[in-house]
């Protein structure tokens, strides 16, 4: 009889365990969603398996920081005067005294360490707590319910082996809105005047962390350079729309002033009717039986020519009021100070609208001689030629300023050199800061100059006007012919500058031009090495380029203020400035300025050519240009990055606050096992994050707040478990080290420190055990213009962040562990740019997320 066996059935296989996959985008302008999206689909065709999305409302709390703010409540307006003006002058990090209180004493977050924290947190890790602290100071004046809500979008990627929850922290909306041309406008404006302050603030944190003084006078001639520019020349050019703003209208309402009567009469009727109705819930007939009324009752108190041309006028100056107003608190918001200067100088200006109206005022009617046309001319560009005359001579200030900075920091360089300091590239940035911000600028006037007189030209040809500045001797003259030649001589004056600076620009394209056509997939696949070697080279001769170019601006810049001065003192009537050779300066300026006239016209309608098709088209038109405006977005998150106004919205803040709540999620959700992907501007917010939370316990023991239970999250908590959890990162086009470390060296010494591997001991690179990491692996494209590699071996080319082992764009796999033991891997994954890596055709990217998933 047979035996019989019993039978035994496959045992199920265990479930794979839960890896919570964090993906972080780059570009400002992604919307939400396509991130995460795109890092499932590339896990589920490695894995093969399949997706599912679904959004997750997310508490996100503030989070208090570990160091006090001192800030300084002023009473005042002389108080808050004087606050304004010192921090336009510095930031309050770099304040011993913070808020600027006097005798406060405070050390605070001040960038340098107190002389007894050794080992304490680096100057990035106070930085970060600092901004925090700086939010906190208004939430602790003006409590309200803390707690907001995001909407996070998860993609469910289920396959046999791998369960894995994509989270995407999405923080365009924290940083810029997505899409909108305005707001992009925007930004560039305030992109414009805020890198000035960007290139100063690093060096003051460098000065600062030295122990030598070379750096003080170039860092107290810089400030007042980027005070001079940002605070009266910027607000000086204001005051020239101002005149335009009042002149067009005074003459285009005396030539349709019936019908200007009537559409002022309708609108207020029309206003006051729904007014009632919204504000005083009134019924729409007495509304508008009420609003018919006081049209008609105005339409009589204007039907009078002379003195209703003069109250539409008067209407009009007190709406160009209150939007000067308006403007003035925007910007202060992000700039200091600017807000009391505005206004002054937009007091002289309506002083001199007045005083220069009544000036030629022979019958002595007073005020009544701005019943007729002329009065508004002669006001307007009798201010107008006082603005010019105040910004020729600031100019000049500014130029010998920018003069002394070249010669200063040369001298601080060698100072430097001789101490065993290296200050080259942050004083590179400082100089292109400064050079950028002021050239940016200028290009823009000279622009905006020759539009407003092509715009007022048509209007002031039956107008006569007396200069009593420029070309005076001419006496009367048309009023169209003397604001063409203004705006001719304005622009000739600085057209060399912008010459020089378009040449600069021009360069810089020539760098990234392949790298750019490579990412709108205009150009084919190039050679990774060529591609890669062009980048770098490019790259290193930037840096050569704008210091040796110091050396051509600075005499520029002193010959340019020779001109401007003598210019002036030739229509006071002095004549003792021949001798030096002012009669050569004359001929440099009458040459600048018919080679101004020959391109300057074209250059004016190509811009409000393409901004006008751009306000067009609008999403649309950002959606095609995407890829092509990366470069402009990675400068724009580095500026957004160190912005510390306004202080209700600083968007690290709020990124750090958001970005905190997810992983407080993952904790209390129990996943062990967590890979964040990162891409470009993302990996840095990552980065500064990971690094902040490792370090937090290092700035001391947080403060007690009574409602700290209730509203904050348990950072004990979050810093145990993410030390206990497996925690690996993947970057794609990190900046760390192409852009922050080589613009920023001492605020990312880190990201270029020894690496500690006994396998490499002579590379450089960030060590993973720093960020809490058990694994980091960096992925990048040969040409990618924004963020390539983050480890390599020392060689003798400068500067230190660009040293790269040549073979690694061959596509070689360069990996070790730091001194810690922490595992790091670096690839190039060919010739590519910046905005690809998520593409599903990128299978290198699909198996490096797929390996980070596994044990």
């Amino acid at each position: 009889m047979a035996a019989v066996l019993p039978s035994h059935e496959p045992e199920p296989e265990p479930e794979p365990e839960r890896i919570a996959v964090v993906a972080v985008h780059g570009i400002a302008d992604q919307r939400r969603g396509e991130t995460g999206l795109a890092v499932a689909l590339q896990l589920a065709a490695a894995s093969g398996g399949s997706v599912r999305s679904h959004d997750l409302p997310l508490e996100v709390r503030p989070l208090d920081a570990v160091l006090g703010y001192s800030r300084w409540q002023p009473v005042s307006w002389l108080e808050r005067a004087s606050k304004a003006l010192q921090q336009s002058w510095r930031s309050d990090f770099l304040d011993p005294g913070l808020g600027g209180a006097p005798g406060s004493g405070a050390v605070g977050n001040c960038a340098a360490p107190p002389a007894d924290d050794k080992g304490g947190a680096d100057v990035g890790v106070r930085y970060t707590d600092y901004l925090l602290a700086k939010a906190q100071s208004v939430r602790d004046e003006a409590p309200v319910d803390a707690a907001q809500t995001a909407n996070v979008s998860v993609s469910q990627v289920r396959a046999a082996a791998l369960h894995a929850d994509v989270f995407e922290l999405h923080w365009a909306d924290l940083s810029r809105l997505p899409g909108s041309v305005a707001r992009i406008v925007a930004e560039l404006f305030t992109l414009m005047f805020h890198l000035s302050r960007l290139g100063l603030d690093a060096l003051s944190v460098a000065d600062k962390l030295v122990d030598g003084a070379e750096l003080v006078p170039l860092r107290g001639v810089q400030r007042s350079a980027n005070w001079l520019f940002s605070r009266l020349l910027a607000l000086l050019a204001l005051q020239l729309v101002v005149c335009a703003l009042v002149l067009a209208p005074a003459l285009w309402l005396h030539a349709h002033l019936a019908g200007a009567r009537a559409v002022v009469c309708v609108l207020v009727g029309v206003g006051v009717a729904a007014g009632a109705v919204y504000f005083a819930r009134w019924r729409w007939l007495p509304a508008l039986a009420s609003g018919v009324v006081l049209a008609l009752l105005l339409g009589w108190g204007l039907a009078w020519q002379d003195w209703g041309y003069l109250a539409l006028m008067g209407i009009w100056l007190v709406l160009l009021s209150a939007a000067m107003v308006a403007l003035l608190r925007y910007c202060e918001l992000r700039f200091r100070a600017v807000f009391g200067v505005g206004l002054v100088l937009f007091a002289l200006t309506l002083t001199g609208l007045v005083g220069f109206g009544l000036r030629a005022d022979l019958l002595g009617k007073g005020l009544g001689a701005f019943t007729a046309p002329q009065a508004w001319v002669d006001g307007s560009l009798g201010t107008l030629e006082a603005v010019l005359l105040a910004h020729a001579l600031l100019w000049a200030a500014f130029a010998l300023l920018v003069a002394a900075s070249v010669v200063l920091s040369e001298w601080a360089l060698w100072q430097g050199r001789r101490a065993r300091r290296d200050h080259a590239q942050t004083l590179v940035t400082a100089r292109l800061g400064l050079f950028t911000s002021a050239g940016a600028f200028l290009v823009c006037q000279m622009a905006a100059f020759v539009l407003v007189s092509w715009a007022l030209r048509g209007l002031l040809d039956d107008q006569g006007y007396t200069p009593w500045w420029f070309e005076s001797g001419y006496g009367e003259r048309m009023a169209s012919v003397f604001v063409q030649e203004r705006a001719d001589g304005h622009a000739g004056s600085f057209a060399l500058v912008a010459l020089a600076l378009l040449g600069l620009l021009g360069f810089v394209a020539l760098v990234f031009a392949p790298s750019v056509l490579r990412e709108l997939r205009l150009l084919g696949a190039p050679d990774a090495t060529a591609l890669g070697r062009w980048l770098s080279t490019g790259y290193r001769s930037v840096e050569r380029v704008v210091r040796y170019w110091g050396w051509a601006v600075a005499p520029c810049a002193v010959l340019a203020a020779a001109a401007l001065v003598l210019a002036q003192t030739r229509r006071l009537g002095w004549t003792t400035g021949e001798w030096i050779g002012s009669a050569c300066l004359r001929q440099i300026e009458d040459g600048v300025a018919q080679l101004s006239t020959q391109w300057l016209g074209a250059l004016v309608l190509t811009v409000a050519g393409g901004a006008a098709g751009l306000l067009a088209l609008s999403k649309v038109a950002i959606k095609q240009v995407q890829a092509a405006r990366a470069p402009l977005d990675a400068v724009l998150d580095i500026d957004n990055h160190f912005r510390e106004f306004p202080r209700k919205n600083i968007s690290r803040v709020r990124i750090v606050e958001r970005y905190v709540a997810l992983l407080d999620h993952l904790r209390q959700q129990g996943y062990r096992r967590v890979l964040i992907v990162a891409h470009s501007q993302g990996t840095v917010i990552t980065a500064e994050l990971l690094r902040y939370l490792q370090q937090r316990h290092l700035l001391g023991t947080p403060r007690k707040r009574q409602d700290a239970s209730a509203n904050q999250v348990d950072m004990q908590a979050l810093r145990h478990w993410l030390d206990s959890a497996d925690l690996r990162l993947l970057t794609l086009g990190c900046p760390l080290r192409q852009l922050y470390a080589l613009r920023f060296p001492r605020l990312y010494p880190w990201a270029v420190a020894a690496l500690g591997d006994p396998a490499h001991p002579q590379w450089t690179g960030p060590q993973p055990a720093e960020l809490g990491l058990r694994h980091w692996s960096n992925l990048w494209g040969s040409g990618d213009y924004v963020g390539r590699w983050l480890w390599s071996a020392r060689d003798d080319k400068g500067p230190q962040p660009l040293q790269v082992d040549e073979s690694s764009y061959g596509g070689s796999t360069h990996e070790g562990h730091d001194a810690q033991g922490r595992g790091w891997k670096d690839r190039c994954l060919g010739a590519d740019a910046h905005t690809h890596y998520f593409d599903l055709e990128q299978q290198d990217v699909a198996a490096e997320l797929l390996a980070l998933t596994r044990a």
